[in-house]
């Protein structure tokens, strides 16, 4: 049962439940009661740590987690990044889905580019059978480039030194 309070405006009894004044129209809001914050911040914790760990399984360091060419699906350890397994023979694979992009032929630490820029040159062998010349530091730092981990030619470690002028006009 509510208690009677005294109006602040025209000092007569009211009851403590009233919203409204009877006696002079005065209006009394009631006090909200504080809710518990403790529930929310919880959930919120409980919602980032899911996401982190649920993101985790998808994050890479880009050395272990790979796509398999024929599933399409992440298979661990079939690739590795192309960085310092860029031996004469090894096949060289693009982006997300591994695609096969060129075969190493083998490079030139003094290979000059046609802007004239000397660099350490990649000679590859695209499956059509067109030779080209590339940077081998841009391969080789960048994220997109795979060799799959069990390429024979990483075994042999055989690096074949081709003259810089092949293909220039």
């Amino acid at each position: 049962m509510s208690e009677l309070i005294e109006c602040k405006t025209c000092l007569k009894q009211i009851s403590s439940a009233a919203s409204i004044c009877p006696h002079c129209g005065e209006e009394y809001y009631k006090k909200k009661k504080a809710k518990k914050k403790s529930f929310g911040v919880i959930t919120k914790i409980l919602i980032i740590l899911t996401i982190f760990l649920v993101g985790k399984e998808f994050l890479d360091d880009g050395k272990n987690i790979t796509v398999s060419p024929s599933k399409g699906k992440l298979d661990d350890k079939s690739f590795v990044r192309a960085s310092s397994h860029l031996w004469t023979g090894v096949k060289l694979y693009y982006g997300p889905d591994r695609n096969y992009v060129f075969e190493v032929v083998g490079g030139n630490d003094n290979y000059k580019s046609s802007s004239g820029e000397t660099m350490r040159g990649l000679f590859v062998k695209y499956p059509s059978g067109m030779l080209e010349w590339k940077d081998r530091n841009y391969i080789i730092k960048g994220d997109n480039y795979w060799v799959k981990e069990n390429d024979p030619a990483l075994k042999e470690e055989h690096w074949a030194v081709i003259d810089s002028n092949i293909l220039k006009n």
